[in-house]
């Protein structure tokens, strides 16, 4: 993981916290690493997933950003002395926020099951289009290997009715 993209994604969920973390990702590179990997197991899961995936990685990362967001804010709320209205007021664009981004994580999760789900029917369906050459093919196979093994059992019975009927089985039987 290079430390330079962790501390993108930390830029990108919390500008402040990345604000205070440069000097040491500039001073000590492989500190900053380690830093990461411990305190920070979330941005290296999502530094991959905005390479595999910049889609979802902006999605998740709008739900992580807005819910941090509405911490800060009850972190901040719960320091001061506020009434209810006050602080339903404060929260209702936040929360509002982080509850659209789960919404918006939500959804191209479940359209990005729809469309390995429709790739998995045209497989299926593919499969469905081929099976009964796969059975014929299947059959084909089996009487060949009995015709082939007719022969040799025609042979054996012939030579145990010369020899008074005991039939010798052969190393497959």
């Amino acid at each position: 993981m290079d430390p330079a993209d962790a501390l993108a994604v930390i830029r990108r969920l919390q500008p402040d916290l990345a604000e205070r973390m440069q000097p040491i990702f500039d001073e000590r590179p492989e500190a900053a690493a380690e830093l990461i990997r411990e305190r920070f197991p979330r941005a290296v899961g999502l530094v991959r997933l905005r390479s595999q995936d910049p889609e979802m990685f902006e999605v998740k990362a709008e739900h992580l950003s807005a819910a941090t967001a509405v911490y800060d804010l009850a972190r901040r709320l719960s320091a001061k002395d506020h009434d209810e209205p006050a602080m339903r007021a404060a929260l209702d664009g936040p929360v509002r926020r982080a509850t659209e981004a789960r919404l918006a994580v939500r959804e191209l999760e479940l359209q990005r099951m729809a469309e390995r789900l429709e790739r998995e029917r045209v497989q299926l369906a593919d499969h469905r289009a081929r099976h009964e050459a796969r059975v014929s093919g299947f059959i084909d196979r089996v009487i060949g290997r009995v015709q082939r093994a007719r022969p040799d059992a025609e042979a054996r019975e012939r030579g145990a009715e010369r020899r008074g009927g005991e039939v010798r089985p052969t190393r497959s039987e």
